[in-house]
């Protein structure tokens, strides 16, 4: 079977376990008002959740499902993917 480069992706949250971005200085531009506001509240509650909840993806193409769901079944090969895709 041909693997084609975008045809499994890997991804994971944008940061890392425990981390969080400073985002205290930054203002977003409201276009509506025209004007530079503090950042939502909502903002800062998501950057909390991602820092605590950290994951990981796997997408792939429909025809490679069930060839790539057996082979994560095996653990060892899951956890060393898992550890490689964490690194980035």
């Amino acid at each position: 079977m041909d693997i084609n480069p975008l045809d499994i992706i890997f991804e994971t949250t944008p940061i890392g376990s425990g981390e969080q971005y400073m985002l205290d200085e930054l203002n977003v531009y409201n276009t509506r008002k025209q004007r530079y506001d503090k950042l939502p509240k909502e903002i800062d509650s998501l950057n909390e959740y991602l820092g605590k909840n950290r994951q990981a993806y796997i997408f792939c193409h429909p025809r490679i499902y069930e060839s790539l769901k057996e082979l994560l079944l095996n653990t060892e090969i899951f956890e060393e993917i898992l550890n490689e895709v964490s690194k980035r």
